[in-house]
């Protein structure tokens, strides 16, 4: 792939019948380590995974097939996970579908169709089926470099020059390729279009705003004291590494007074930091006006901001109460039994918060049966007709009105205007964005979008 763009194609598996292994964090792990939440890496994840689901075709499921399809769900947006099946079980033997893949939404698998289980299985010498994959790249969707390079640096606004990221997000906007407004877009193209708006944005951040410069906090607690003692340390630590790779440097009276010196100076440098993290923390108490309540308190709770977590108390639970902890997956002849009664002491913090929450769960599932049946009907109503849109979405089916030259979709005709958002109603909720809160996954701040230009604006309204 070109420029730093990497692709990794993982073979993977996972045994099957050992359930004590941590699935989730396992992937969890994998993921993290190999930095797949950066937009330059591509990746595919594939194999005899073990996990059986109903999502992906198995009648019965499996405790892995649980954890990967909440993994999947808790994942999706941070990795652009995309999960691919076999179009016929790739197990035959028990008529399982194991072999799973986990793909960068990004790269297109041809021959797919709207279905999780779209994957051509073929015969192979194997107990397994093997599973053909034909995979190409979006090109039209270029990587957002926003995503990791904004997180790298804190963003100082107050002092940006407006003026020059105008002109660089006019500039680019002059340079780059215009959305048309005289005719409908596809998916491809309204993704490909409002992938380069963010990057525009972004480069421009990147080039008029500057950064706030970090504190080194262990530098302010220096003072000459210290100073002389990490030297000293230093020194001692210089001469103990050499009689280690050397040896025999140093006679054994030596190097036993150079090591007991060494957590002496450890010991007062300890000390002495202490002392001067004390001074430091007086000195911004003096700063404190004392003659004005208002602010004193407030002030104060600044500095001595830290408090201790409250701690959960102990839970004792009655015989009768035993299915509760069945139902917690806790193990009652692992628990203590109070002193002159028969009551069960819950001690450990997992233990209480599971056994709260087994409890709620048995207050709602002891509502009757015609409620219970009544809520499970509206949901799968629900999820029918999101499915139904879905598909009328892909397949184009929800276009309101058609742009052309006479219905532009920067000015669309009057009885459309129902549908779509005008431009004074955009540059209206622009300029009430609060300023000062967090930006969402496009890592642009809402400070940034009051400040782009209005041509943009429009663009982002088409």
């Amino acid at each position: 792939m070109s420029g730093n763009r990497q692709i990794f194609i993982i073979s993977a598996y996972y045994p099957a019948g050992n359930n004590n292994l941590d699935f989730k964090n396992d992937l969890k792990r994998l993921y993290e380590y190999l930095k797949l939440d950066y937009i330059d890496n591509y990746y595919i994840l594939g194999g005899d995974l073990n996990s059986k689901h109903s999502s992906w075709g198995n009648t019965i499921g499996n405790d892995k097939g649980v954890s990967l399809f909440d993994w999947l769900y808790e994942n999706e947006i941070q990795y652009r996970c995309k999960l691919y099946a076999s179009s016929s079980p790739s197990f035959p033997r028990s008529g399982s579908f194991l072999d799973i893949f986990i793909v960068d939404s990004r790269l297109i698998i041809h021959e797919t169709g709207n279905s999780v289980n779209c994957l051509e299985t073929l015969d192979y010498d194997s107990d397994h089926n093997a599973v053909k994959m034909v995979v190409s790249r979006n090109t039209q969707a270029e990587p957002l470099d926003f995503l990791q390079s904004s997180v790298t640096r804190t963003l100082d606004f107050k002092r940006t020059d407006w003026k020059k990221f105008e002109k660089l997000i006019m500039q680019a906007l002059n340079n780059d390729s215009f959305i048309p407004a005289n005719r409908n877009l596809s998916n491809d193209e309204i993704i490909f279009h409002v992938e380069r708006l963010n990057n525009i944005i972004t480069n421009a951040i990147d080039k008029s705003v500057p950064s706030f410069k970090e504190k080194d906090r262990l530098k302010e607690l220096l003072n000459t004291v210290i100073k002389t003692l990490q030297k000293e340390k230093s020194r001692i630590l210089t001469v103990i590494k050499k009689h280690n790779r050397f040896q025999n440097v140093l006679n054994p009276t030596v190097l036993c007074f150079m090591k007991n010196r060494l957590k002496m100076v450890r010991k007062l440098l300890q000390d002495n930091f202490v002392i001067s993290m004390n001074k430091k923390l007086e000195q911004k108490f003096n700063k404190i006006n004392s003659s004005n309540p208002s602010t004193m308190f407030s002030e104060a709770k600044k500095i001595l901001r830290n408090r201790k977590a409250d701690n959960i108390n102990i839970l004792k639970i009655p015989p009768e109460d035993m299915c509760l902890l069945h139902r917690a997956e806790i193990d009652h002849r692992t628990l203590r039994i109070e002193n002159g009664s028969d009551k069960y002491v819950l001690e450990d913090e997992g233990h209480i918060l599971n056994f709260i929450g087994a409890y709620l769960e048995s207050i709602y599932s002891s509502k009757s049966t015609d409620e219970t049946n009544l809520v499970h009907r509206e949901v799968i109503e629900v999820f029918n007709s999101f499915l139904e849109d879905k598909v009328r979405y892909e397949e184009g089916l929800n276009t309101i009105t058609y742009f052309n030259d006479m219905n532009l979709a920067n000015d669309p005709v009057a009885s459309n205007l129902d549908y779509f958002t005008s431009r004074e109603e955009i540059l209206y909720i622009f300029s009430k964005l609060k300023g000062k809160l967090s930006y969402g996954i496009d890592k642009i701040p809402n400070i940034i979008l009051k400040k782009v230009p209005m041509l943009l604006i429009f663009d982002t309204g088409k």
